[in-house]
């Protein structure tokens, strides 16, 4: 037991949403001069548990301690977790993008001494925070112009070196840096620890990453604190017993929905710095799931298969005709229909009505003899498709940017099944939608678009993926490693997971 009194302590933190526990009674402790991992699968809480740290999220119950401070909801938010000398570096970077690098390092920080801001010495100090990280940036240019991986260095040179934070909250901050900046950066982690005493608390779904830097390492699951464990003291495979927990295998799937006609084979495929000499078929009526980490290789498998990124080698045939896919008019005439992991920027015609989204790919094909839009023909279309996933909507004239993201995710599946492709290419179909909207989504790919179709999908859930598909391959560094089928002992969450962490 650790005589020091705790940097940062939580006491049974809960937070509810709709009668769902996200976070249910956590009690944990954060120690100065660690770095503490906290680690389990997707929808275990980790997230939500470091928002409420922050200050972001208010608990429905529980308290916080920082110091002298103690409180819950209605006394603790970010400006009071800011004060304590608390702060959180999200996964995706929040920087105003029309502002400079200089003003965005010193926005919302103390001001440097002086009735004026103190160009230079903001210049100085925001030279040497850019340094200690190894950004080489224009300090005067637009945040805008930094790449992804930059804007997150950035966040974590403002946190340390401009706000002098003591307890700072990383949430799955190293997934979007190369192996060279993940590495250099843990390296800081370690050293402003043990040198100048600060406490970090590092979300990772990366076992081996937990393993490589923290002291401590807190297991979630379900929302629950399940152990801490010291990391000198255990194993990766513990650790993962620890995460997964009870297995549970999927509901049984129709098998005599899959043909055996092979309408996808994927031959050799390669692409340098990506993934490496993958070969797999895909049959009609059959759902494939491809697992694995950030950087894995699946995502960038996912792209070329629509066209968004050529391979160097290898073939990819389509129905019996074999064709390079280079671009994404090329997969759609070929029968491929994509729905891309990032909504918002590739799939939304944000300004266009909920009717427009939907129908945009098939105006051409349901016009009149004049030329015009069959209005009854494009009712008759999409009031089919509510039959199958419903959404939400006053109107389908409405625009589409006041729905949720939930009822969007359901608009852009829809878009694509009207298509009654040969291929469906899914990225991440529930990402970022609500409770209510995963189950729906889920059933729609289990029981309608694979009825004519077949099917190939990513997701960060090993239990969507259990539930899904009829096979999953999972990659790692590059390369398809295992394959489980359903049906056999070990097609489960767990077995799945394991092999996603390379245990």
């Amino acid at each position: 037991m650790d005589p020091r009194p705790p940097a940062f302590r939580t006491i049974k933190l809960t937070k509810r949403f709709s009668g769902q526990t996200a976070v249910d009674e956590v009690d944990l402790a954060i120690q100065a001069g660690e770095v503490h991992g906290i680690i389990g699968r997707n929808g275990a809480g980790k997230t939500v548990l470091v928002s409420m740290m922050a200050g972001v999220l208010p608990p429905t119950s529980g308290q916080l301690q920082v110091g002298d401070f103690t409180g819950g909801a209605g006394s603790y938010s970010p400006g009071t977790a800011h004060g304590l000398g608390v702060t959180i570096i999200p996964q995706e970077p929040q920087f105003a993008l029309e502002m400079s690098v200089i003003d965005n390092l010193f926005l919302g920080a103390p001001r440097m001494a002086g009735p004026l801001l103190a160009r230079s010495a903001m210049r100085r100090t925001a030279a040497q925070a850019l340094r200690a990280v190894g950004v080489d940036v224009d300090p005067r240019a637009w945040i805008a112009h930094c790449t992804i991986e930059e804007q997150q260095l950035l966040a974590l040179a403002k946190a340390l070196f401009i706000e002098d934070a003591k307890v700072i909250l990383l949430d799955e901050i190293t997934a979007s840096l190369s192996a060279a900046r993940k590495d250099q950066i843990l390296e800081l982690l370690r050293h402003e620890a043990q040198t100048n005493g600060r406490a970090f608390v590092l979300i990772s779904h990366r076992i081996s990453e937990v393993m490589t830097v923290c002291d401590r390492v807190s297991v979630l699951r379900d929302g629950k604190r399940i152990d801490t464990v010291e990391v000198a003291s255990t194993t990766a495979a513990k650790l993962a017993a620890m995460i997964v927990g009870g297995e549970v295998k999927g509901p049984e799937l129709d098998e005599t929905a899959v043909s055996d006609e092979e309408i996808l084979q994927v031959d050799r495929l390669t692409r340098a710095g990506a993934f490496t000499d993958v070969s797999f078929s895909l049959r009609r009526g059959e759902v494939i799931g491809l697992a694995g980490l950030d950087g894995s290789g699946k995502d960038d498998l996912m792209n070329a298969l629509y066209g968004l990124a050529k391979p160097d080698s290898g073939s990819v045939t389509v129905c019996g005709k074999t064709a390079t896919i280079k671009s994404p008019k090329v997969a759609r005439r070929l029968g491929v229909a994509y729905v891309p992991k990032k909504r918002e920027e590739l799939a939304i015609v944000h300004g266009m009505s909920v009717q427009d989204n939907i129908l945009l790919p098939i105006y051409p094909k349901i016009r009149n003899k004049a030329g015009l839009i069959d209005r009854r023909r494009a009712k008759s279309l999409i009031a089919g498709r509510l039959k199958v996933l419903p959404f939400k909507a006053r109107s389908l004239n409405v625009d589409i940017d006041y729905l949720s993201g939930g009822n969007r995710q359901r608009v852009v599946i829809n878009r694509m099944a009207l298509l009654s492709p040969h291929v469906f290419v899914l990225h991440e179909p529930t990402r970022g939608v609500d409770i209510a909207s995963k189950p729906d989504i889920i059933a729609t790919v289990r029981n309608d678009m694979r009825e004519s179709s077949g099917v190939i999908l990513t997701s960060e859930s090993e239990d969507e993926l259990v539930d899904m598909c009829d096979r999953v391959f999972v990659f790692f560094r590059g390369r398809c490693v295992k394959e489980f089928h359903r049906g056999a002992p070990d097609f489960t969450s767990g077995a799945i997971y394991n092999a996603i962490q390379g245990v």
